[in-house]
């Protein structure tokens, strides 16, 4: 099959090609389609993934008894420094999610903050403790320095030591 531009004479090239090759070329060129944007897809969420980083902790503490302290060392956290405030959004069996706004000492930036807990381990008899943000406003290293002030301040508030 030989193609040249003088024979087509204004007809367009796909309906010149036999239909079984115009079915591939229409093919490859959406496959070809799909997966750069499904890449890209990927590349950006993988930049969200980054910029919403979840910093976590596991403490060997009872998970029923450990987010009433929790919530009462966060209240009293926020009753001393006026513009932080946390409420509890999610109760329950296995999960307690408490959302709140947490401003440093001397930082005029808000860290809006989800603190998860949920029991971890094999037997589930240890804590694990995530704080995410999920404001994509905030660099990493603000993330990271306001996940570990406010790691500092729950440990201290319930009274754990390393």
């Amino acid at each position: 099959m030989k193609f040249s531009l003088r024979n087509i004479q204004g007809k367009s090239l796909l309906k010149k090609i036999n239909p079984k090759l115009r079915y591939l070329f229409i093919s490859l060129i959406s496959i070809g389609i799909f997966f750069s944007s499904s890449c890209a897809l990927v590349q950006r969420i993988q930049e969200e993934k980054t910029t919403m980083e979840k910093f976590s902790r596991t403490y060997a503490w009872d998970y029923k008894a450990f987010h009433p302290r929790l919530n009462s060392a966060l209240q009293e956290y926020a009753h001393k420094h006026k513009g932080n405030s946390f409420q509890i959004v999610r109760l329950g069996s296995d999960i307690v999610v408490i959302r709140g706004v947490f401003q440093r000492d001397g930082d005029q930036g808000r860290f809006f903050v989800d603190i998860t807990l949920k029991p971890a381990g094999k037997k589930k008899t240890l804590l694990e403790m995530k704080i995410s943000s999920s404001r994509s406003s905030l660099t990493l290293g603000s993330i990271e320095k306001a996940s570990s002030d406010l790691f500092q301040i729950i440990e201290k508030g319930i009274g754990i030591s390393f």
